[in-house]
């Protein structure tokens, strides 16, 4: 019992307070609303992608997404608690206390008990939670639940939608219907919440999602519902609508299904939307404004990419049909240059010349060729490229199933069936293009070389090969590759794996099977290394194939599962595990860290990676959208050395775990001292390379807060700097 007694503040304090380090960054769609804050001008939104602040006036924006300290990018709901501060609550179950400064601090202990939060409301010092768990009271002071209701008499769920406070009492309304706690709000902290028969339960309405007053009653609601200059507002999907004595509808674009209305003075109302933001309504000039957030559009993706210019390209994942078109707005191409998201779908008047990308948006290929176009392979939308130097879009019609030869160059859709489905995109050392074009009758192996001399509507030539002597018609390219002998690697979902060359014109003269491998499980991806052999990911384990001798091996260093693989350097690779998140695993001492959500990631589901030794991160796929973990290293710019980073600067002994010292050297010792000189830590390297790494150092309890001083010393040089310590 001692003991116990003993650990128990350590666990209370590890519980309130943020730990971890701000290396990972997640990144999804803000197009779903939840909640609503406003003062004067300043709008705060809950979304799906993070909390978003908006200035009215100004316009002026902030999204903060979601980072390793607040991992969670679904924002239910918005408190204001009268000081300054704003407290923040997502589905996972965070909470955060944000102050007009922008400082946080952030709460895991409801996420810790898988409490998802969907409502949020302050009463004095006091913090009253909704969730799928019940009701909980958090005292904003001591930073900790004092009491939790999680059941009420007779209801048979526990979830709780909104909560609202009115003439001293608490309501909640949930899937069962809607509660009204006996005991008055002065005496909640005093109160058993927890016993049954101090709720008054009204089953006749459920579920309820809002009240309103009506009568100096509070009645409640299964839609979302709100007051506008005393005037109720009620919604029906994508219609709102005010009770006047002649009622006034609105009705906003489709899918524009209303998730949460808030008014922000005498005759502007805020509507948020499940997939198209949100929406100002002014009455009084019958004027309806859409706001967008900037942002990614997706809420998973499939493929990342990285151009030579640093831009990062997703592909989205989400299945439609062909029922569903046009396609969905926010299922096209994303690119982000690092501080812009960009979209590029056929729905806008300026991509058009894309053409479709039903009937699903499972897109699996993108490769940059020799001359800077970006090439994206979909299943049902074909092959695509876009040339960033004028902005211009291409559609490579294919023709899927139909049995013919044709590959046609086009801006916009495609005559007749406009079908076709490419997994797998590469461009080998001669300039030809190679693409997976699944189950056609004139051969799914496909090479077309782009020539601005050819006078055809082509622009060029292309040539299928046949069934006999390649592939079999009916399988599925998954990927391919070009190893440095300029060998060309087909991995197949069937398990074949197909070694092919070219004398330098395989459209003229054809292709020579180099090797042919059967019988292998599913082959997820192709990987190149330095010294010229390649790995084969497939279902059975990790291979590798050495052009050599032309031999497959199976390497035992690697687990089976791995989908995606990404090389770091000639010995550290990153790869994915179904749901196990990301692996960085170091061969020279057979270590291996794992990313996934305990860290900070978005998601445990990944389904792609790649490095980007440039900007020293590491891009992850989810089915929750992309995350970037960021390297202890960056790679010089514009032939200039990477310069060192230390933070968090200044360093919280209740906020923060560790100080991070990112870009140092490779052959450096890092040293940390007080102001009169005596050493006080020797912060270690904890991942790297040859040239630069990451190195972590814990304040240990006998330092002060005050100013320090760091030391990075290699054998040629000295840098010093300092950092703070603070409570």
């Amino acid at each position: 019992m001692k003991r116990f007694i003993q650990l128990l503040p350590v666990i209370l304090c590890l519980g309130s307070g943020s730990v971890g380090g701000q290396s990972i960054t997640n990144y999804t769609t803000a197009k779903t609303i939840y909640d609503f804050e406003s003062f004067g001008s300043v709008v705060w939104v809950g979304t799906s992608g993070g909390f978003y602040i908006h200035d009215l006036a100004t316009g002026d924006t902030y999204l903060r997404p979601a980072n390793a300290e607040f991992p969670d990018p679904s924002v239910r709901a918005l408190a204001y608690d009268g000081k300054g501060n704003m407290w923040i609550g997502s589905h996972e179950g965070y909470l955060m206390r944000r102050d007009g400064e922008g400082n946080e601090y952030i709460n895991s202990s409801y996420a810790a008990a898988d409490w998802r939060i969907s409502d949020l409301v302050m009463h004095g010092k006091y913090l009253i939670v909704a969730s799928d768990k019940g009701v909980s009271l958090f005292d904003t002071e001591k930073r900790i639940a004092v009491k939790n209701a999680q059941h009420f008499s007779t209801f048979a769920s526990s979830q709780v939608h909104t909560i609202t406070t009115y003439k001293n009492r608490l309501y909640v309304g949930g899937e069962s219907g809607s509660a009204v706690f006996k005991v008055t709000l002065d005496k909640l902290s005093d109160a058993n919440m927890y016993d049954p028969s101090l709720w008054d339960i009204d089953t006749s309405v459920a579920p309820v999602h809002s009240f309103y007053e009506e009568n100096g009653k509070m009645l409640p609601s299964t839609g979302i519902s709100g007051r506008l200059f005393g005037y109720l507002l009620t919604t029906d999907s994508n219609r709102v609508t005010i009770h006047k004595d002649e009622p006034v509808t609105i009705t906003l674009k489709d899918p524009g299904v209303v998730t949460a209305i808030k008014t922000v003075d005498a005759y502007r109302t805020l509507i948020g939307t499940e997939e198209n933001y949100f929406w100002l309504w002014d009455t009084s000039a019958t004027q309806l404004t859409q706001i967008m957030i900037p942002g990614p559009s997706f809420a998973a993706a499939n493929r990342v990419h990285v151009d030579r210019n640093g831009k990062l390209w997703v592909l989205p994942y989400g299945i439609t049909s062909i029922q569903w078109y046009p396609m969905p707005w926010w299922l096209g191409i994303n690119e982000f240059d690092g501080s812009t998201w960009k979209i590029y779908c056929p729905q806008s008047e300026l991509y058009f010349a894309m053409g479709h990308m039903m009937w699903s948006t499972e897109a699996r290929a993108i490769v940059e060729s020799d001359d800077g176009k970006m090439w994206f392979g979909f299943n049902g939308g074909a092959i695509k490229c876009f040339n960033p130097d004028n902005n211009e879009w291409w559609h490579y019609c294919n023709f899927g199933q139909l049995g013919h030869g044709e590959f046609v160059k086009r801006q916009g859709p495609c005559p007749g069936m406009d079908w076709g489905k490419c997994d797998a995109i590469a461009q080998d050392s001669s300039g030809y293009m190679w693409f997976g074009s699944w189950n056609n009758l004139d051969g799914c192996l496909l090479c077309y070389k782009w020539s601005p001399d050819e006078n055809e509507e082509l622009e060029g030539r292309y040539r299928r090969f046949p069934p006999k002597g390649v592939v079999d018609k009916d399988i599925t390219i998954n990927d391919i590759a070009v190893d440095r002998e300029n060998n060309i690697l087909f991995g197949t979902k069937e398990g074949i794996l197909t070694i092919a060359r070219h004398n330098g014109d395989p459209i003229d003269d054809g292709i020579t099977i180099v090797k042919e491998f059967r019988n292998l499980q599913n082959i997820y991806q192709i990987v190149v290394l330095s010294d010229g052999t390649s790995l084969v990911l497939t279902a059975g384990g990790v291979m590798l194939f050495d052009p050599a001798d032309k031999t497959l091996s199976t390497l035992e260093e690697f687990e089976n599962g791995i989908t995606r693989l990404t090389v770091e350097n000639d010995n550290l690779f990153w790869y994915t595990v179904a749901n196990q998140g990301v692996v960085r695993f170091d061969l020279l001492n057979n270590k291996k860290t794992v990313y996934d959500r305990a860290q900070g990631l978005i998601a445990n589901s990944v389904n792609d990676i790649i490095v980007d030794r440039n900007r020293g991160c590491v891009w992850v796929a989810n089915d929750r959208g992309v995350s970037k973990i960021a390297l202890g290293y960056a790679s010089p710019v514009s032939g200039g050395e990477a310069p060192v980073v230390v933070y968090p600067n200044p360093y919280s002994f209740r906020r923060h775990s560790k100080v991070h010292f990112r870009n140092i050297p490779g052959d450096a010792v890092v040293n940390v001292y007080s102001l009169n000189g005596n050493l006080v830590g020797k912060p270690s390297e904890v991942m790297g390379n040859e040239s630069r790494s990451l190195f972590e150092w814990k304040p240990a309890s006998r330092c002060v807060p005050g100013t320090y001083f760091y030391s990075i010393v290699t054998p040629t040089s000295k840098k010093t700097g300092t950092m703070l310590l603070v409570p």
